[in-house]
């Protein structure tokens, strides 16, 4: 299975159930599929195909999940960029990973002149949280071709944590993410729709942690940064059943006087 098609399959039998929450509205599995088959046909009308890249430039955010998964519909390689890293850093990945179409949220809107020049392979720039982003949704068009299952075919590169060099480029396969996504409804079967508070970047393991959720109609709920109170409120009101954290970062929700 393609990396799209657990999306989908919660698509097809939850399709009013929330996906993507920001905290003050959500967005339904069937109005999530609409937009990234409108991305998957914007990316394709640019001129990108299998084994292109494309990346999401933006701090955790709906819109952001949603160009994820379009990138992946068009059959196009997701090269994910992590918000908290320097910029530099992130040029070098953009760089390495021959990205050449890059969604951005506006809060890195004063770092455009920086990415185009030092990434001219960029030739498509597109700002995922502007009204100018529902007109160039608006403009591809509804539906998106269906691509054949492609096993080996790399779904993303993530980029190694370079403790030994520069980080280099680690393809993901669609075999990758089923082997992943059996391993953990192996270890944590799923019995009922999920509710995933996605605090760590969703570029690393929070992200990778959602996948296995969409089939089962899970929500995921977005937060900027990693503010304990803020987290244990949103556990409370959006009934979270599941996190991924850092050590250090559930210690301080221990050490909360609101913890309990």
């Amino acid at each position: 299975m393609r990396l799209i098609d657990y999306f989908d399959r919660g698509a097809d039998l939850f399709p009013e159930r929330p996906c993507l929450h920001d905290g003050l509205r959500g967005w339904t599995y069937a109005e999530v599929r609409g937009q990234t088959h409108r991305v998957a046909n914007g990316l394709l009308a640019a001129g990108l195909g299998r084994g292109a890249k494309a990346a999401v430039y933006s701090p955790n955010h709906a819109a952001a999940y949603a160009c994820l998964l379009g990138i992946v519909r068009a059959g196009v390689t997701w090269a994910p960029v992590n918000a908290r890293n320097a910029l530099e850093e992130n040029l070098y990945i953009l760089n390495n990973t021959d990205v050449a179409f890059l969604f951005y949220h506006s809060s890195f809107e004063s770092a455009l002149p920086r990415i185009r020049e030092a990434c001219p392979k960029i030739k498509n720039f597109v700002c995922l949280d502007l009204p100018s982003f529902e007109a160039w949704l608006a403009a591809q068009e509804a539906s998106a071709p269906d691509l054949p299952d492609d096993p080996d075919g790399v779904a993303f590169l993530a980029s190694s944590g370079g403790t030994t060099g520069r980080p280099k480029g680690v393809q993901i396969t669609n075999r990758n993410i089923e082997t992943m996504n059996s391993i953990f409804w192996a270890c944590m079967p799923l019995d009922q729709p999920p509710v995933h508070l996605m605090v760590a970047p969703m570029t690393h393991a929070a992200g990778v942690c959602s996948f296995p959720m969409l089939p089962f109609g899970g929500t995921n709920i977005f937060m900027g940064t990693a503010d304990p109170g803020g987290i244990l409120a949103a556990i409370e009101k959006h009934r979270v059943t599941h996190i991924y954290m850092p050590p250090t970062l559930i210690y301080m929700l221990l050490a909360h006087p609101d913890a309990n």
